[in-house]
């Protein structure tokens, strides 16, 4: 039985390649089918393209032989007559070209496509007969424009239906803003031939009136459909393209159709409107050309795109199967170059190490291998001189640990004293703060009191200053009053003595006259009395003052050194939290200096067992 197993290790890298190229090989195969059949479908939708520009150009002369035709049947055949000949030899050329294209299209996939031609060739053998009822006038206008209105809106269906084959977003976009053109140019076609055929007839026929509101509203709409869904390349084009004298003439003439005259004609000659209409149509014509070129180029660059996707992406398989083949013996060679050799003699090795046994086969070095084998080896030998020194420095560093835990455990008893001095320091700090605290409490609070003494004996100067202002007012008022009582004395004297040339008619007078000479007596002796009273009290009142502005500057000066007291106060307040703050670091420091020696004493007391277990680690390996 076969056994993978016995094949030797560049085989087995061999077989393993197998399968990854053959997966790269068929992925290719299915890009490379992806790819032509994207290239063939993009040859559809450039042929899709002709297509459209061939049908969209038989239309327009189609659009233009309906036109003459009604116009030719409104004047009775007076009119158009070797227009319409010339117009029926140019449809049948486009008519002739499309044919020729069609034999050669592939219809194959695309059942609208086949369906929506068989209903276009039905139409168009009845083209000779509607052409000939036209040249007998034995065809009615409307049935006439009719005919020709459904065979292009055939066309027209078939064009509307072309989107659905194109599988690129933008030239579907296009075909579909290229379709609602085309719509829109039809109705301005069967316009143009109702039109003729109403001015011609000088009236509109049964129907035409509501046949022309109707073709008007299509028109805007499609136009409308147009300008939403058309890029913007096309919309300016548009834009630049349609103005001037063949739409204005175009639109005036269209209001006098749809005015109401009373009956009594349009006076529009059919021959001018043709002209103007055919005019603008052609300006339709020119937008329209500009959207088939711009489709085709788009088509056009659509199949290249995928001839030139096609070619990148053969030449990209070719590339990475020759680089897959290349690597693949690069790295067959580098692996085995770098293993040195069979797997399963450096796997022995390998187990043989992590069993712990260093000790070399005789011929086994790294000079005689390369790769991995020899570095193996390599590793083999220098471990077994690791192991060796390190058995040393293992005995050395666990006596070294023995001493350092010993050093460990003193430092950490010393710690632990100065730890508790500075704990006893502290706590007398924190009293001393205490009391420091206190005494500046209490020197602010002799400090307001005694700016608020200085305070009240400005207060208490001011007021006696303002009672000795008021008493020597008082006095002034008192010597008023003496003066009135004087005077008032001498009226009563002056008239007890008419009262006594008045002789008995003044003696009631002379009784007033003595009573109120006592009553200005008695007020003279009382002002007189207040007078000493206020002048008495005037001394003892700036007395006072005097004595209140020899204490003020006193008392201002006690407050001034209660405040530098306070100043001071808060001074040492702040040096003992300081100094409060400086020992409580100074204990954190020892504390974790402390903690650390003890950390240190333990760690060493770990190191010491760390070292006894790396000796008996190193016991595993066995160098002999």
């Amino acid at each position: 039985m076969f056994d993978l197993r016995s094949l030797k290790f560049s085989h087995k890298i061999a077989a393993l390649a197998l399968l990854p190229l053959a997966g790269l090989l068929l992925m290719a195969s299915f890009v490379i089918r992806n790819q032509l059949h994207q290239m063939q479908s993009a040859g559809n939708v450039a042929a899709l393209a002709g297509f459209s520009v061939l049908a969209s150009d038989l239309v327009h002369e189609l659009q233009k032989e309906r036109g003459l035709s009604g116009g030719f049947l409104g004047s009775g055949g007076q009119k158009f007559r070797t227009e319409l000949g010339q117009q029926r030899q140019a449809t049948d050329v486009k008519l002739a070209k499309l044919d020729s294209f069609l034999q050669s299209f592939d219809t194959r996939g695309a059942e609208f496509f086949s369906a929506g031609l068989a209903d276009v060739s039905r139409r168009i053998a009845a083209l000779t007969q509607t052409r000939a009822g036209v040249d007998a006038l034995s065809a009615g206008g409307e049935a006439t424009v009719n005919y020709y209105s459904e065979l292009n809106a055939a066309y027209l269906t078939i064009l509307a239906q072309l989107p659905k084959l194109s599988a690129d977003a933008k030239l579907s976009q296009q075909l579909a803003a290229s379709a609602n053109f085309l719509k829109g140019k039809e109705q301005a076609g069967i316009e143009r031939a109702v039109l003729a055929n109403t001015f011609a007839k000088n009236a509109f026929g049964p129907g035409m009136y509501q046949k022309l509101i109707a073709l008007i509203a299509l028109q805007n709409a499609y136009l409308d459909l147009f300008a939403a869904t058309a890029p913007d390349n096309y919309l300016d084009f548009s834009n630049n393209t349609l103005r001037g004298q063949f739409v204005d003439e175009t639109a005036a003439m269209r209001r006098k159709a749809l005015a109401d005259n009373g009956g009594q004609g349009f006076g529009v000659d059919p021959a001018h409107w043709f002209a103007m209409q055919t005019g603008k149509i052609n300006q339709l014509k020119q937008v329209e050309d500009y959207i088939a070129r711009d489709i085709t180029a788009s088509s056009n660059a659509i199949q290249q795109d995928a001839q030139w996707q096609l070619l990148l992406n053969s030449l990209l398989v070719t590339a990475v199967l020759g680089l897959s083949l290349g690597l693949f013996w690069f790295l067959r060679k580098d692996i085995t170059e770098q293993l040195g050799g069979e797997p399963a003699h450096v796997k022995a090795l390998a187990v043989k190490v992590a069993a712990g046994e260093l000790a070399a086969q005789d011929g086994q070095t790294a000079a005689n291998h390369s790769g991995i084998l020899a570095a193996m080896l390599s590793m083999q030998q220098r471990l077994t001189d690791v192991v060796i020194a390190l058995r040393d420095c293992s005995e050395q560093i666990s006596q070294a640990a023995d001493e350092v835990s010993r050093a460990a455990q003193t430092l950490s008893q010393s710690s632990c004293q100065q730890a508790a001095g500075i704990e006893q320091t502290s706590a007398a700090l924190e009293q001393l703060s205490g009391s420091v605290e206190h005494n500046q409490h209490n020197a602010r609070s002799t400090e307001q009191i005694a700016l608020a003494a200085a305070q009240s004996a400005q207060t208490g100067e001011q007021v006696v200053r303002q009672t000795v202002a008021a008493m020597q007012k008082i006095a002034e008022k008192i010597g008023l009053i003496e003066g009135i009582a004087y005077q008032t004395n001498l009226l009563s004297l002056n008239a007890s003595i008419v009262a006594a040339k008045a002789g008995q008619h003044g003696a009631g007078f002379s009784v007033v006259a003595g009573e109120v000479r006592k009553l200005a007596n008695r007020s003279q002796s009382t002002a007189t009395e207040i007078g000493e009273l206020a002048q008495s009290g005037l001394q003892i009142a700036q007395k006072a003052g005097d004595i209140f502005s020899e204490m003020a500057p006193s008392i201002a000066n006690t407050a001034n050194l209660v405040q530098e007291i306070v100043t001071a106060s808060e001074q040492q307040a702040v040096g003992v939290h300081q100094i409060n703050q400086a020992m409580a670091q100074l204990n954190t420091a020892i504390q974790h200096n402390a903690a650390a020696s003890e950390q240190l004493a333990a760690t060493a007391e770990a190191l010491n067992e760390q070292s006894q277990s790396l000796v008996a680690q190193i016991g595993f390996f066995k160098i002999r």
